[in-house]
């Protein structure tokens, strides 16, 4: 059962996530709630809630792994990354559908890390824990088809560390970058079938 943290109990979680929202300029109320999971995670509920599981909360509230997470939630609030937009989702084909969920999680590992005001060392602190926690793989093809320890297609944590350690911002040279390395490793090799997965991927984030 969830339940909500304490303000003053977690006084520097809600200081950390307040800081964020003052910087972009984001002024709706936003509870945190503790979860139970084998998981070290989060998740971004609704427009005003964020879960945090009760393994990441093992961490001091100012630890690399909490900010992450914290700043990793909030980017995908404020990218509608919510239950209704996944379920618009589903509408995709199995292949465009695992592609919107790669590029949505490096969208809000990106752009989290730079609300965030996560350095170098702290992103590389985080991701190295979440991949040993979370038992992630590193193999490319198992992350693209929902075997990387959390049963959806995700990037890997290599490539998240990449990634938001070099851009602050989803650009098309990233997506790109996920599409082509898709068709590489689950070896998709129909052009009609690429091209409309595609196209299908730029209307979707573009």
């Amino acid at each position: 059962m969830a339940r909500r943290l304490d303000n003053k109990q977690y006084s520097q979680i809600y200081q950390y996530l307040n800081q964020m929202k003052k910087r972009v300029n984001y002024d709706r109320d936003i509870k945190i709630y503790y979860v139970e999971s084998d998981y070290v995670g989060g998740g971004a509920i609704t427009k005003t809630r964020i879960n945090l599981t009760n393994r990441a909360l093992l961490y001091p509230q100012t630890h690399p792994v909490v900010k992450s997470l914290l700043a990793h939630e909030l980017a995908h609030i404020l990218n509608n990354d919510l239950v209704w937009q996944n379920i618009k989702d589903l509408l995709y084909d199995r292949h465009t559908r695992r592609l919107i969920n790669i590029i949505k999680e490096i969208r809000a590992e990106i752009e989290g890390s730079s609300i965030g005001n996560l350095t170098k060392h702290e992103i590389n602190q985080a991701q190295t824990i979440l991949m040993i926690k979370n038992k992630n793989t590193t193999n490319f093809q198992e992350a693209y088809s929902g075997l990387n320890g959390r049963y959806k297609a995700y990037p890997t944590r290599i490539q998240i560390k990449y990634f938001s350690k070099r851009h602050t911002t989803l650009t098309q040279k990233v997506i790109d970058y996920f599409i082509n390395s898709y068709f590489k490793h689950i070896k998709i090799l129909d052009s009609v079938q690429k091209n409309r997965i595609k196209q299908n991927i730029y209307n979707r984030f573009l």
